[in-house]
């Protein structure tokens, strides 16, 4: 081992930058200390920079006295054990800390034509769909076979009728043992084809209880189209072991008049799982956005416009981008109502149709922000304004990852653009905004939204027609940080071709060893100038034995 490290320490290609990754709040007193120490046992390891990410650099208009006492104590600390200091900037992404300064930024989807009824003094939707989830309460049954569901994966082996365990009624659906559906490679689901109307807001729900079912964050509802391709991307939530829990998505139909809703677990594993009680109802006007980018237009049954202020009360969703904190959307909480003004020209049983926009979130309430409104711009020079002048960083990041929601609102539908032209659009007024701040300054990203083997494709979660293209906005003077391992030579080939130097962020919480492979496959390119030792569970544990494999240790 130490004569293969020791081949390792001569091998290695120079390396400019030697990073190390953090997720951090400097509000705490205890994260500042923590960052100190990781600094000092930073350079005793040979690393030279730190990349840090504190949402407090986004969400604050301004810093705080003791915010900027906090930070000033980790730059001297990280300069006087020279390593440069690069911040996380413009989280378009994941935007929760831009959206705290307005929410109504928020990336949305469109609602057309979306009917309410005049009913003792306020309007109600007409709820059409209601209830079109047949047999969710599971009462139904053949053996352990289920009517009603387009496919039952496995009965009689992981899927059973209950008798006994149930959240209402007579019985519930019990999944058992998933790795035993050898057929379906544990994959143990239900699925049922659901007439919807198009471009309408839906949740889907459903009561569910476990049992040390060891896969339960595998555990999904998915919303097909016909071509199942999928409308919704909500985590669950769920523990390997807890007692019933209601979870629920929500979802956009968008163009479709059919889904395919499916329930069920991915991958296998061991224990057991209840389900009963699946619904699936209309929430309109949930998380409403309203912007100007976004309109609001409301008419009768006959064309005649419906005004906010003369025949119906203000139409907001009080919950909208404030739970739990401002900026955050949660999308548990009861559609909102709309009253008639006193002198409303509207008459109980009349019908009014509405367009709209509403929030869009995937995974555990990621949002992302719009590309396209002019507010969003103002939002990135003001922050990059705050940063430099808090800090003067040794350099920039652009956290554009994994941006799964793009090009729906107003403003991006005007464009008439692809996402991939939105975000090349975005990130290039991203650089231009930090070179008027600081010309020298370099600029770092990561590969993934701009690297056609990895997340610019076509049919990227929500993203509006593809992202392809989305590294035209890319200037070859910026460095990509690229975490593509699993695509490296493709994706290190490509951004080379392109002029980019890029840096490796390795380890992900895994084995060290596993940089020595990607480096000499980056090496190859003559493109590599850096590693960056990647956790995104705060593991520091590896820093030493990291810097052993990547570069020798000490330099």
């Amino acid at each position: 081992m130490v004569s293969l490290l020791a081949a390792v320490a001569m091998s290695a290609p120079a390396l400019q930058y030697r990073w190390i990754y953090l997720m951090t709040n400097f509000f705490v007193e205890k994260n500042v200390e923590d960052a100190i120490h990781l600094v000092e046992r930073g350079e005793k390891a040979g690393y030279n920079g730190i990349v840090f990410n504190d949402t407090k650099l986004q969400s604050l208009e301004t810093y705080p006295d003791f915010y900027v006492r906090s930070m000033t104590r980790f730059l001297a600390a990280a300069r006087s054990h020279h390593m440069q200091v690069i911040p996380g900037v413009c989280p378009v992404g994941y935007a929760d800390s831009m959206l705290a300064h307005d929410p109504s930024l928020v990336e949305s989807m469109p609602c057309r034509n979306v009917g309410f009824f005049v009913r003792k003094g306020e309007l109600q939707p007409m709820r059409t769909q209601d209830g079109l989830f047949f047999n969710g309460d599971f009462e139904a049954s053949n053996g352990d076979r289920f009517p009603s569901y387009a496919f039952q994966d496995a009965p009689g082996v992981c899927t059973f009728v209950d008798k006994s365990v149930k959240h209402n009624g007579a019985q519930s659906m019990r999944i058992e043992e998933p790795s035993r559906a050898k057929e379906t490679n544990g994959n143990v689901r239900i699925m049922q084809r659901i007439p919807v109307d198009p471009w309408r807001q839906y949740r889907l729900s459903a009561w569910v209880r476990t049992e040390g079912f060891t896969n339960a964050s595998q555990t999904r509802m998915l919303i097909g189209d016909p071509k199942v391709h999928p409308l919704c991307f909500m985590e669950l939530g769920i523990a390997p072991t807890q007692g019933w829990k209601q979870v629920q998505v929500v979802f956009n139909s968008q163009e479709n008049r059919s889904i395919c809703a499916y329930f069920g677990v991915w991958s296998g594993g061991k224990g057991k799982l209840w389900v009963d009680e699946i619904k699936i109802q209309d929430v309109p006007l949930l998380n409403i956005t309203r912007r100007p980018s976004c309109p609001l237009t409301m008419r009768t049954e006959d064309g005649k416009p419906v005004v906010e202020g003369v025949d119906v009360e203000p139409v907001v969703d009080p919950q909208f981008g404030n739970f739990p904190w401002k900026g955050e959307f949660e999308f548990q909480h009861p559609a909102p109502r709309i009253k008639l003004t006193p002198n409303s020209r509207l008459h109980e049983r009349d019908r009014v149709f509405m367009d709209y926009y509403a929030a869009t979130a995937v995974m555990e309430g990621q949002t992302a922000i719009c590309l396209s409104d002019p507010g969003t711009n103002a939002l990135i020079k003001a922050e990059i304004a705050n940063v430099t002048k808090l800090m003067d960083p040794d350099g920039y990041f652009l956290a554009h990852d994994e941006m799964r929601v793009i090009g729906w609102c107003g403003a991006c539908e005007q464009r008439h653009a692809t996402s991939g032209e939105l975000l090349a659009t975005n990130v290039r007024t991203c650089r231009e905004i930090v070179r008027a701040v600081k010309p020298s300054a370099p600029i770092f990203v990561w590969n993934d939204m701009f690297d056609p083997y990895h997340n610019a494709v076509d049919d990227y979660y929500l993203a509006n027609h593809s992202l392809k293209n989305s590294w035209l906005g890319l200037d070859r003077s910026m460095i990509v940080v690229n975490w593509n391992s699993g695509n490296a030579e493709k994706s290190l080939d490509f951004f080379a071709k392109r002029g980019h130097k890029q840096i490796l962020a390795g380890y992900y919480d895994g084995p060290v060893n596993n940089i020595q492979a990607w480096m000499k496959s980056a090496a190859a390119t003559g493109s590599l100038v850096g590693v960056m030792y990647t956790t995104w569970a705060g593991k520091y544990d590896d820093l030493e034995a990291f810097a052993t494999a990547a570069w020798g240790g000490p330099r």
